[in-house]
């Protein structure tokens, strides 16, 4: 578990953008993936006047290929937006922390066309279809 921040992939990502990473420690990191810890600090929800958490499900990393998460922040980020986003949404800046209306937010990223196309630059820089300069 990493409670870091200087060792969080995330928190390094969101204080130096991976275009401005050395293509050896690109390579690194495309090689190591994305981080997918357990999340347990996510924002609490009320309802009438009891306050209670929801828990998030590990299954989410492993139905959504492009679903990271931040320990250290205890937030969901997307990935493949994260390294190669152009276009700042949540999912790429803050991280989203919303466990109530998580599948229809994840619904509505995974069908952006910015989404889709730094979702296709990953993959082709997982099997280095392409150099990374290429893509960032």
């Amino acid at each position: 578990m990493n409670m870091n921040p200087v060792t969080d992939e995330v928190v390094i990502l969101l204080e130096t953008p991976f275009r401005r990473w050395k293509s050896n420690n690109k390579n690194d990191l495309i090689k190591v993936g994305r981080p997918m810890p357990a999340l347990s600090d996510l924002t609490p929800d009320k309802k009438l006047s009891k306050v209670f958490c929801r828990s998030f499900n590990l299954n989410f990393y492993k139905q959504h290929s492009w679903l990271c998460g931040s320990h250290y922040l205890q937030k969901l980020f997307c990935w493949p937006c994260l390294l190669l986003g152009k276009i700042q949404s949540v999912w790429n800046t803050i991280g989203y922390c919303d466990l109530k209306n998580l599948s229809r937010s994840i619904q509505i990223h995974q069908s952006s066309k910015e989404h889709i196309h730094n979702h296709l630059g990953l993959k082709h820089l997982e099997k280095n279809s392409f150099t990374i300069v290429d893509i960032v």
